[in-house]
């Protein structure tokens, strides 16, 4: 598994899965649904932003600048406030005006409601970036290094999520609807979600 998915994983316990139903008063098992397809959706995004240079060096200063990997190590503090924490700004950032529609997806694939799939991405995006932040310090990555990290990361967990039995990433990858998913699971992905985040 790569550095980047076990850090999430690890601090990923019942623990926080608990505090995120609790605060979104759903049941633990649409947390780890949603969870399922939300990583993977967000690393394809991050790997979509830093595809080229300006875009891979404002991510390596965000992360260096704001996101030391401290997050997780407080998440039962940080999940009931979240709404105070820079999620919002991260998916803006992101997602840009597609952010709606993002939601909308991740919705209907886990069984959320849109409301709740949005405050599920707040509280998912600066915890990922917190892992980013930790892996980022604990290797010395540059720019190039840190996305070298997201690719990794992206295709093993688009790939699991497609094992899995699909979901947001299969409907992602299936785009013209014909039951047919390719083999270059990385590449359709950052295609398909290229397209709905292209303004």
């Amino acid at each position: 598994m790569s550095f980047l998915l076990n850090t999430i994983i690890n601090h990923f316990g019942d623990d926080a899965v608990r505090a995120i139903s609790g605060k979104l008063g759903i049941e633990n098992k649409m947390v780890q649904t949603a969870l399922g397809a939300a990583v993977p959706l967000l690393l394809t995004a991050l790997l979509r932003n830093s595809s080229k240079s300006e875009g891979a060096e404002s991510l390596h200063k965000a992360v260096v600048k704001d996101h030391d990997g401290s997050i997780l190590d407080n998440l039962s503090d940080f999940i009931p406030q979240y709404e105070q924490g820079p999620g919002g700004g991260i998916l803006g950032h992101v997602f840009g005006e597609k952010r709606n529609t993002i939601e909308d997806l991740l919705g209907k694939t886990s069984g959320l409601q849109q409301n709740q799939a949005g405050s599920f991405l707040e509280m998912l995006a600066p915890i990922l970036m917190g892992a980013l932040g930790k892996e980022q310090r604990k290797n010395n990555l540059d720019q190039m290094g840190l996305r070298d990290l997201i690719k990794e990361a992206q295709e093993e967990s688009t790939e699991k999520q497609l094992k899995g039995g699909g979901g947001l990433i299969e409907q992602f990858l299936d785009a013209d609807g014909d039951g047919d998913i390719k083999d270059d699971l990385g590449r359709l992905a950052m295609s398909f979600l290229g397209n709905i985040l292209k303004r």
